[in-house]
C-alpha cells in the first residue's frame, strides 16, 4: 500500500514514484509513505523523503549509506542584535580548530571504548562529557537504541564487524561532508506563540542547526549487509571488504548452510533484497546498527559540546547555556510499535514527528509535540516544526528537509554567483576544505516553506517559527 502527501507543489517531475511502485512490489513491504520532499539521487537504490515499511523484513538498501545521519537544535539566550560579525567569526574559527570535515587519520579511541559508546549511546556521554542527563529527554530514543533494557557486551561485540570497531577508534569529532553543516539562524518569524514560548523560542534569538551522521562507523553496517555499495572504490578495495564480509558472516559454524543465501544477499548485485528480522541474519543487522546508531548519537554530542565551547570561547561567557531543543534522526531502521503491530520502519530522509498525543510522558512535547527542524539551502529561510496527528497516516514521520529540485537545472550557475548571493542576504559561509559551491547551490532545493505548507495540509506537522541562515560551516 503507497500513501502519497503531495500536493500540487511538491509533486515530483523525475522517476521517483516509478521507482516506488517497483518497490512497493518486492516481498515483504507492506507500506510507502510518500512525503512532499521526495526525491530521487542516482546514488541511492530507493529515492528519499519517503518511509518504507515492513512487518517481518529488513532492507538495508532502502536508506542512504550512513546510518544515524540526523540532525539537532541547539537555542541560546542570544537576541541577533548581540552578536556582530567579529563575534560569527571567532565562534566559526573556534569551531574550524576544534573538529574537521572528515575523519581524522589517527585513533583517538580504543576498542573497549568504541564497544562502550556502542553499548550505552547516549549514557556514555552522561559519563564522559560535561552533559546533563536532563537533556536526554530531549534526543530521540534518549540517545540510546537499546534502552534501557540490559544488553550483554559480548552480543555487541559479536553482532558489530571489527572493521567498524576500527573505524570508530578515529573519534568522532569530524562532521563529515557532503551536505552536513553548522548554520547559525535567527528566528525571523513566529507562526505559533504558545508553542514557541513552550519551546523557548522568540522573534529575533539565535539558534544553530546542526547536521551530522555516525561517519564511516554506520557507512561499514550498511556496507557488511549488502552488495558493496560504494561503487568507485578500486577493485583491492572491494576484494578486501568481501573477504572480511565473508569472514564476518561464517564465523558461526552454522552459517556455512546458509552460505548461498549469504552470498546471494551480501554480495551479489542483485538489486535490493530483504533480511527476515528474526534470521541470524537480520539479528546480526539489528544489533550491529543499533550499535551505530548510537555511535551518531553520541557524535552528535560530541560535536554539539565543541559548538557550545566555541560560542563561549568567543563571547568570553563560559556559563552561558545553550539548551538541545531537540535531536532526530532521518537515516536507519528501527523496530517499532504502532497501535499494537510491530514494524520495521525504514526512515530514508524522513525523520520522526510524533503528535502530542505520542509524547504524553514529556512535559514540554506533551503539549506541543516532537519538535525537528525542516533546513533548506544555505541562503534561505528553514523551520522549526512539531508534530502533529495526522502524522499517524505516515508512521510517524515527517520531511528531514526541503529535497533537491526533481526538474533539470538549465541554469549554469558559477561559485562566483552563489558567493554573490550570500554577500547580498549578508550570510557569511565557512569553508571547511574543498567546498564545492555548486553542490550547495540554492538552486537546487525546493522551496522549504512549499514543503512546509504541504505538510501542514496533510496534518502531519505544524510549522512554528521561521529561521533565515546568518553563518553556515559547510564542507
Amino acid at each position: 500500500m503507497i500513501s502519497m502527501f503531495l500536493d500540487e507543489n511538491s509533486m515530483p517531475k523525475d522517476d521517483s514514484l516509478l521507482r516506488i511502485k517497483k518497490i512497493s512490489e518486492l516481498s515483504g513491504i507492506d507500506h510507502i509513505a510518500v512525503l512532499p520532499e521526495v526525491h530521487y539521487k542516482k546514488t541511492y537504490s530507493a529515492p528519499t523523503g519517503v518511509v518504507y515499511v515492513s512487518k517481518n523484513m529488513i532492507l538495508p538498501q532502502l536508506i542512504a549509506l550512513v546510518i544515524n545521519c540526523g540532525m539537532r537544535i541547539v537555542t541560546t539566550p542570544l537576541n541577533v542584535k548581540d552578536i556582530n560579525e567579529n563575534i560569527i567569526d571567532k565562534i566559526y574559527k573556534n569551531l574550524m580548530k576544534r573538529i574537521s570535515i572528515k575523519q581524522p587519520q589517527g585513533y583517538v579511541l580504543n576498542d573497549d571504548k568504541v564497544i562502550d559508546i556502542m553499548l550505552k549511546g547516549s549514557q556514555w556521554a552522561v559519563e564522559n562529557l560535561p552533559l546533563d542527563v536532563s537533556e536526554l529527554d530531549y534526543i530521540e530514543n534518549q540517545g540510546s537504541m537499546f534502552g534501557s533494557g540490559e544488553i550483554d557486551e559480548s552480543l555487541i561485540r559479536s553482532a558489530v564487524p571489527s572493521s567498524v570497531i576500527k573505524a570508530g577508534k578515529y573519534g568522532m569529532e569530524y562532521m563529515g561532508g557532503g551536505g552536513h553543516f553548522i548554520e547559525l539562524q535567527v528566528v525571523k518569524e513566529v507562526y505559533d506563540k504558545n508553542v514557541a514560548d513552550l519551546l523557548g523560542l522568540r522573534e529575533g534569538q539565535v539558534v544553530f542547526m546542526l547536521h551530522s551522521d555516525s561517519g564511516l562507523v554506520g557507512g561499514m553496517v550498511n556496507q557488511f549487509f549488502s552488495f558493496n555499495r560504494i561503487k568507485d572504490a578500486p577493485f583491492l578495495s572491494k576484494l578486501k571488504l568481501d573477504i572480511k564480509k565473508m569472514a564476518y558472516h561464517l564465523k558461526s559454524p552454522a552459517a556455512l548452510l546458509r552460505l548461498f543465501e549469504i552470498y546471494n544477499k551480501f554480495f551479489r548485485a542483485s538489486g535490493i533484497v530483504g533480511i527476515a528480522g528474526d534470521s541470524p541474519s537480520g539479528k546480526m543487522y539489528h544489533y550491529a546498527s543499533y550499535a551505530a546508531c548510537n555511535f551518531g548519537y553520541v557524535k552528535r554530542m560530541v560535536l554539539t559540546e565543541s559548538l557550545r565551547s566555541s560560542v563561549r570561547d568567543a563571547l568570553g561567557e563560559s556559563g552561558l547555556r545553550l539548551p538541545l531543543l531537540y535531536d532526530v534522526s532521518h537515516n536507519f531502521i528501527q523496530r517499532q510499535e504502532i497501535e499494537g503491530e510491530k514494524y520495521w520502519i525504514h526512515r530514508h530522509g524522513c525523520c520522526a514527528a510524533l503528535p502530542p498525543s505520542m509524547m504524553s510522558a514529556h512535559p514540554v512535547f506533551s503539549r506541543t509535540g516532537q519538535p525537528f527542524p525542516l533546513p533548506s539551502s544555505m541562503a534561505t529561510p528553514s523551520y522549526i516544526c512539531v508534530g502533529a496527528e495526522g502524522s499517524r497516516a505516515s508512521f510517524y514521520s515527517s520531511c528531514h528537509g526541503s529535497g533537491n529540485v526533481t526538474t533539470p537545472q538549465n541554469d549554469y550557475v558559477t561559485p562566483e554567483a552563489i558567493m554573490s548571493e550570500l554577500k547580498k542576504r549578508n550570510i557569511r559561509l565557512y569553508k571547511h576544505g574543498n567546498v564545492s559551491l555548486i553542490k550547495h547551490s540554492p538552486k537546487r532545493f525546493k522551496d522549504a516553506g512549499l514543503i512546509a505548507r504541504a505538510l501542514e495540509k496533510f496534518n502531519i506537522a505544524r510549522t512554528i517559527v521561521k529561521v533565515e541562515p546568518i553563518a553556515a560551516i559547510k564542507e
